[in-house]
Parts: C-alpha cells; sequence; structure tokens
C-alpha cells in the first residue's frame, strides 16, 4: 500500500468509524466522550466499561457482561472511542491483508472474524474483486456494520455467527482472526481448527492473538505439532500496532501469516522473528518530525517512501 492509499484508510476510519489517535488511558479520553455522550448511556457505559475491565484483568469470566458492554459499544459515540486504543493494529492489519491480496492475486472470498462494527470488512469490501464476508456474535455490531457498508457503497454481508459462519468449510481464499482467539492454549487451538477448517485449498489465514504465542500456547512445540496435523504451514511473522496517543510508548502484537498445505512448519524463533524490527521502529517513533499519527508499522514501512498523489 502507498502513502496516498493509507492516509486514505487513516482518513476513513477517523471520518466513518471515528477512530483516531487517542487512547482510554487518557485523562481527557473520558471528558471529550462526555462532551459527545450525556446522561444514562454515559453512566451505563463507564459502569459496564468498569466491570469489564476488572473481569479481563482476572475476575471470573462472566458471557452475559462481555455481551452487553460489545453491544453498548456498537454504538456511536462509544464504538470510535474503543476502537481508537486499537488504533495501531487496525491499521496495521488493514494494510497486511490489503498487500496480501494486492500481491497474491486473490479474488475469491475473504472472511472478517470478530468484525464487530466492520471497519475492516467495509474497507476490504472496496475491492469489487473480493467477496467479503464478515461474523460476530454481536448483533447491534453487525446491524451498524451494514448500514456503514450501504453508506459507502460497498458490498459486504455480515453474518451472525462465532469464528465460522456456518456451512463455511473450505469456502474462504484468505481469514483474518486479530484478537478473537482465547489466549487459553487448548481453547485457542480449538478455535484454530475451526478457522483452519474454513479455508480453501491454498486459503490464507492472518492471525494474531495479541500476546506472543510462546506465551498465550506455550509451548510452541505442541502448536507446532497442531499447526501440522491441520496443515497449516508459516509464511511470514510481523508486529501489528505503534503509538495510539502522544506521548504513549508504543504498543504492539505479533501477526503470522499462515497458510493451508503450506509446507513450512512454525519455526522455533518465530516470535523472535516477529520482533526482528522493533528496535528500528522504536528509533524511527523517536525521530523528530514523525507525526504521533504516523507511528504504527504501515508507516514505519513507508518512511522515506514519497507521497505522489
Amino acid at each position: 500500500m502507498d502513502r496516498c492509499e493509507l492516509e486514505r484508510l487513516d482518513g476513513e476510519l477517523r471520518s466513518q468509524w471515528g477512530i483516531d489517535l487517542r487512547s482510554i488511558e487518557e485523562p481527557r479520553w473520558w471528558d471529550d466522550l462526555a462532551r459527545e455522550c450525556h446522561g444514562e448511556r454515559f453512566a451505563l457505559f463507564r459502569e459496564l466499561q468498569l466491570r469489564y475491565s476488572e473481569r479481563a484483568c482476572g475476575a471470573q469470566a462472566d458471557e452475559s457482561l462481555e455481551r452487553a458492554f460489545y453491544d453498548l459499544v456498537a454504538e456511536e459515540p462509544f464504538s470510535g472511542f474503543v476502537h481508537s486504543h486499537r488504533r495501531g493494529v487496525i491499521l496495521d492489519a488493514a494494510v497486511l491483508v490489503d498487500d496480501l491480496i494486492e500481491r497474491e492475486g486473490i479474488t475469491g472470498r475473504v472472511l472478517d472474524v470478530g468484525c464487530h462494527v466492520g471497519y475492516l470488512a467495509a474497507w476490504l469490501a472496496r475491492r469489487d474483486a473480493a467477496v467479503v464476508v464478515a461474523c460476530d456474535i454481536c448483533r447491534p455490531a453487525l446491524a451498524a456494520g451494514r448500514l456503514r457498508c450501504r453508506a459507502l457503497g460497498r458490498r459486504g454481508e455480515f453474518v451472525e455467527a462465532d469464528l465460522l459462519p456456518a456451512g463455511g468449510d473450505g469456502r474462504f481464499d484468505v481469514i483474518v482472526a486479530i484478537d478473537v482467539l482465547p489466549e487459553e492454549r487448548q481453547a485457542g487451538l480449538r478455535g484454530l481448527r475451526r478457522l483452519a477448517a474454513g479455508l480453501s485449498a491454498g486459503g490464507w489465514l492472518i492471525l494474531s492473538t495479541g500476546h506472543p504465542l510462546d506465551v498465550a500456547w506455550s509451548p510452541l512445540s505442541r502448536v507446532r505439532e497442531s499447526l501440522d496435523t491441520m496443515g497449516l504451514g508459516f509464511v511470514e511473522a510481523g508486529c501489528l500496532g505503534g503509538v495510539v496517543a502522544a506521548g504513549h510508548e508504543p504498543l504492539a502484537q505479533n501477526v503470522f501469516v499462515l497458510r493451508r498445505g503450506g509446507s513450512q512448519s512454525l519455526p522455533e524463533d518465530c516470535v523472535d522473528r516477529a520482533r526482528r524490527g522493533w528496535s528500528a521502529f522504536l528509533e524511527y517513533t523517536s525521530t523528530p518530525g514523525v507525526a504521533d499519527r504516523e507511528k504504527s508499522q504501515a508507516w514505519f514501512e513507508l518512511a522515506g517512501t514519497p507521497r505522489d498523489c
């Protein structure tokens, strides 16, 4: 993706979805949200966000609480404010998938798993040759995604499903799974098997768990054996993310590209490979003159390239 297209992506996330350079960890985040959303809805969001954060930090799982939180986050302005904390990951994932589709000449079906309101699916659906399907279990988010995709004049199918739509076996040429698989090894690998089943022969899986595989699904030897059994070969590893707000340290997570029918097993140093360029990226983020909104992996890859549009 060139600089002009990346600027277009960044602009679309900001104007259409409210995803901008801001973080829930900033004190002004709550003040800004309060100015845009008053009264009972703001109070409800604050209560659910606090309870959900406590659960995520180790309290007992509560499926009804999680559903209530993500149902509310499907509404504006909550959606934009909450997803802004993941802006760098969203940008970089969109560029990674876009570049893969372009480089490999993929024209088939693309599945965005755990799409929520559908910002990634809507972006990919601008490609006429791609058939984009987005799935999630949050009905309000799916409804919002359908409306926004229609408003943008793009075709995208939004389906209520957990990981894989019904009848999805072998249907998808690309599956994007960012932060949707459990971080507990057995549950995570069960989810991965479902995703692998959805790939066509030679299909691609873009996978990021939010934590390095050697932490989330340790030991790596078991992960490697499972991937080999599923017929998933390793293609490449990298990072997603960067600076989420001015004055904040960069946040990033590993991402892996796998391919059904690929011959290379998961390398022992896959996590090191994912972070191979991290030192250079940190140096780039500290360079005077680099705008905060350009401090993500996708912008880093384009550093020094001309803007020709």
